[in-house]
């Protein structure tokens, strides 16, 4: 019998992706439902990689301590033409809190979502097919089958699909699927290894046949990954007895595998959609886009298109429109980072397969010459592990000495005091964790910047003493240096919620804040812009800005300047 439910956002696909996204939409107590068609979570080992930036996100979202708890820290990796180092990867070179990759099989990583996601009070609908969607200036409806044949619909404001690089959602929407089939397929083993090589770093070893990648899982085991021709093997064949026969024709007949718990191979695929929003329906990881295996980057970006989506839905959950900024950013920032991610895993790709003699002598020859140099393995470091991505910003009509390299970067990696009790902490953990925040770092007391800067904050309290239904000023927090400190210590704790000290100066230099600056932070961890503070009416017009403010209702005229008296007083 058919019957209707109502909620806001529709979720569907209970992978990583999906876990990621409707764990912080519980979070943020926004209204969802997810639904999957498999009737119970997934034991395979599937993707096995979480890189430094998906760690600092899963950190923000209070999950890291599970995922280091079942995974094994990697930090260096290498790729061998013979015994020559073509490529290396020293991630102790990141400027991060996690200098690694995480080795953990995505059964665990979507183990340790589901459970954290259970224990929020969330649940996900299981056995539940999609079957159908109809979507109208006002809502959506999604028609859904369980294995029984029953049939109901889902009435909500937005659907997302998380549902895999056959996406269901996508095909119904008839989003464009564009991209092509590499000619090889990857065969992937997991199990036990003897070999008297380096067992706790990642390897891949190149010849003329093609690459065997190595690498290192939790309990002693391991992943080997072979490029094959496409069609060469069935699936039936696959076995610990064709991996060695392979080993040994790849001339690595000392690597000995056995114990295999997960068998497993596909054909390589590079495709991207054609959009990730089509009205009221977007889309996230591998419904949107599909890489090369090599250099573990698919799984980390669907985790990170679920995690930049969830702040917006949240932050627009009043909205009847169809169309929203924050929407249309989403779809431009994370189709533009999946297409770098897709040239990059090309790349790395042709590399360790090619068998022209140009591109050979390039490979064994030019790149070991490049990797030589320190500020080549940083920067692949930086590319490979996403800490290094810089979101495209819109345009916009900003006021003021705006540092435009700001914009799109995430929050430097940094540790700060808690103003009076000293306690250590990471800048990227503690700031916009809830939404937007505006960050005032202040260098020099005194100086008219540093006027400025308080004037904002009157400003911005005066404006929230007025206000009635208005619900979107940022949080603020304050960043001193010890010589400000005092000065800072005997303002109102009204004017910001939070204050840290930089105690040795190097975050204030760093952004390169001499007098006052100001750094206006997404909820995602990343700036929407920064710079020097010269005037409080112009910072104010850029948070009216940023955040869509209508400047009429945000601050009237009356408001518009608050005197050395008024600030006494606040």
């Amino acid at each position: 019998m058919d019957s209707m439910t109502h909620t806001h956002v529709c979720i569907v696909g209970s992978g990583p992706s999906g876990l990621t996204l409707a764990n912080e939409l519980q979070r943020y107590g926004v209204p969802f439902e997810l639904i999957e068609r498999r009737t119970e979570r997934t034991v395979d080992s599937k993707a096995f990689a979480l890189h430094a930036r998906s760690l600092e996100v899963f950190r923000r979202m209070g999950v890291a301590d599970g995922l280091l708890a079942r995974g094994l820290p990697v930090a260096g990796m290498a790729a061998w033409a013979g015994k020559r180092r073509v490529l290396g990867g020293d991630l102790r070179l990141l400027d991060s809190e996690f200098p690694c990759v995480l080795s953990i099989p995505q059964a665990d990583t979507e183990a340790v979502l589901l459970d954290t996601l259970l224990e929020r009070g969330g649940k996900v609908q299981w056995g539940q097919t999609l079957t159908d969607v109809r979507q109208d200036a006002a809502q959506l409806e999604v028609d859904v089958r369980d294995n029984d044949g029953n049939t109901r619909t889902i009435a909500c404001r937005w659907l997302v699909g998380c549902d895999g690089a056959h996406s269901q959602v996508r095909r119904l929407i008839n989003i464009d699927w564009s991209g092509d089939d590499y000619d090889f397929e990857f065969m992937v083993a997991d199990g036990n290894i003897e070999w008297s090589g380096d067992l706790e770093s990642g390897h891949t070893f190149l010849n003329r046949q093609g690459y065997v990648m190595l690498f290192p899982l939790p309990n002693g085991r391991h992943r080997i990954v072979i490029n094959v021709d496409v069609g060469r093997f069935s699936r039936e064949e696959l076995s610990a007895e064709l991996v060695n026969r392979i080993l040994q024709e790849r001339g690595m007949g000392d690597v000995k595998f056995s114990n295999p718990f997960w068998l497993s191979s596909t054909q390589g695929r590079r495709r991207i959609a054609g959009s990730f929003k089509s009205g009221r329906v977007l889309l996230a990881g591998d419904a949107a886009h599909v890489h090369s295996p090599l250099g573990g980057q698919g799984l980390n970006t669907g985790i990170q298109d679920a995690y930049q989506l969830a702040w917006r839905l949240a932050a627009i959950r009043n909205c009847v429109e169809a169309e929203h900024p924050l929407l249309s950013a989403y779809a431009q920032e994370r189709r533009q980072v999946a297409q770098e991610v897709l040239k990059n895993t090309d790349k790395l790709t042709r590399l360790f397969t090619a068998r022209a003699p140009l591109a050979l002598l390039v490979r064994n020859y030019v790149i070991p010459l490049l990797s030589r140099r320190r500020a080549f393995n940083i920067s692949l470091a930086q590319t490979a592990s996403g800490v290094g991505i810089r979101l495209a910003q819109p345009a916009l009509a900003l006021r003021g000495p705006v540092n435009g390299k700001l914009a799109g970067s995430r929050l430097a990696h940094a540790s700060i005091n808690e103003f009076r009790s000293a306690k250590p902490v990471l800048l990227g953990n503690v700031i916009a964790r809830d939404g937007y925040e505006l960050v005032l770092l202040l260098g020099k007391p005194q100086s008219q910047a540093f006027y400025e800067a308080k004037r904002c904050l009157a400003q911005l309290h005066t404006t929230e003493l007025n206000r009635t239904e208005l619900n979107r000023l940022p949080r603020c927090s304050l960043i001193v240096n010890p010589v400000t400190e005092p000065t800072v210590a005997a303002w109102p704790e009204s004017l910001a919620e939070t204050r840290y000290l930089d105690a040795t100066g190097e975050l204030l230099q760093h952004y390169s804040i001499d007098d006052a600056g100001y750094l206006l932070v997404r909820p995602d961890g990343y700036i929407a812009c920064g710079g020097p503070l010269q005037s409080a009416e112009d910072l104010l017009h850029n948070l009216r800005t940023v955040l869509h403010w209508p400047s009429a209702t945000t601050f009237s005229s009356h408001q518009q300047y608050v005197t050395p008296n008024q600030l006494a007083e606040v």
